[in-house]
């Protein structure tokens, strides 16, 4: 995913939470990457 700003995923009980994006982007930072957003597809549309 290279210099993805955001990542749309269908796991949205997984994947798409409030504390799994706070841990990818920390990871994100440590390793000197960019942070992105995780979203599912209706957020995406607008019904999320």
């Amino acid at each position: 995913m290279n210099d993805a700003d955001v990542i749309v995923i269908w796991n949205c009980r997984h994947m798409a939470n409030i504390e799994k994006k706070r841990m990818f982007n920390a990871v994100n930072m440590l390793l000197g990457y960019k942070q992105v957003d995780i979203v599912t597809p209706m957020e995406v549309i607008g019904f999320g």
